[in-house]
């Protein structure tokens, strides 16, 4: 498994330690997890652990992304870190964490061929490279299926630059105002999400899938106003909103995206009819509070 800290990684490795894999977790910043093999490791580096990923006979997961938008990192790492990875790759299903974002901004629910359109930002043009690089490699001299796990936004109590939760708090905290088109536009543009928890267990499920493709994943739909709302009820910081179509932004306001961002996940679901998403957007949201409020 590669890229085994930030938000998911800890997670699954945990998943897959339950369903009694030997799991070998490559990371930049290893998160220690009992019962695991914690290896440091570049994306951009993964020749020095050949022998492990060699190794690999019952799939890898590949987690790591370097999460910018930066062109040149973009390309050295997420694009042919992924590529080396796949090069050593020899046997078992290999599934990648791809994204919603591969299908651009349509507010339709997309299914899995619905033309991508990964045009907004290095980023998403990389999770759709590395998906074309999965594709051209499984199948082929002994290796099994090549999976891309599309996924949408994730919801955990985790804190950091990344994370849905901590973004719109820290924009509370600050005071800033959500600027949203319209009314509607506040009532309704959001995105479907997956709990960490129910993203592990999607991902140590799809070392089952035994067709390649892409597949989209999701546990429901949140919108904007539902977390602001949860934010304010759990934590009792002030929250601020603004109808207000265009017009430039200042520094103490902050847009959301105005369109709805959803997938249609019924092709996972027919594959793998066992995997049932248990976590909620009120019982992610009483969890994050929680671990926000000072000890």
């Amino acid at each position: 498994m590669t890229g085994a800290t930030g938000t998911c990684g800890p997670f699954v490795v945990r998943e897959l330690l339950a369903r009694k894999y030997d799991v070998t977790a490559h990371a930049r910043r290893p998160a220690i997890v009992d019962g695991a093999l914690n290896v440091s490791a570049e994306l951009y580096a993964f020749g020095t652990l050949h022998r492990h990923i060699q190794s690999a006979d019952g799939g890898i997961i590949h987690l790591a992304c370097t999460r910018t938008k930066r062109r040149n990192m973009v390309v050295t790492s997420d694009i042919l870190g992924t590529g080396t990875l796949l090069d050593m790759w020899e046997r078992g299903t290999f599934v990648l964490a791809s994204s919603q974002m591969v299908y651009g901004t349509s507010n339709d629910p997309a299914t899995e061929e619905t033309p991508v359109q990964p045009t907004s930002s290095w980023f998403d043009m990389a999770k759709y490279v590395n998906e074309f690089q999965v594709g051209a490699t499984c199948d082929r001299d002994g290796r099994g299926a090549g999976i891309a796990l599309r996924i949408p936004a994730v919801l955990s109590a985790s804190r950091g630059k990344w994370q849905t939760l901590d973004m719109l708090y820290n924009d509370m905290v600050r005071g800033a105002t959500f600027i949203f088109e319209s009314d509607e536009a506040l009532e309704t543009s959001g995105s479907d999400f997956i709990g960490v928890r129910d993203l592990a267990n999607g991902f140590a499920t799809s070392l089952g899938l035994k067709k390649s493709g892409a597949y989209n994943i999701t546990g429901g739909y949140f919108t904007w106003r539902q977390l602001l709302d949860g934010l304010v009820k759990l934590t009792g910081i002030k929250g601020k909103f603004m109808i207000r179509p265009g017009g430039v932004r200042t520094e103490m306001e902050a847009q959301l995206p105005q369109r709805q961002s959803r997938v249609d996940a019924r092709k996972f679901l027919a594959a793998v009819p066992d995997f049932a998403p248990t976590e909620t957007v009120d019982s992610i949201l009483e969890e994050y509070t929680t671990a926000i409020k000072p000890i």
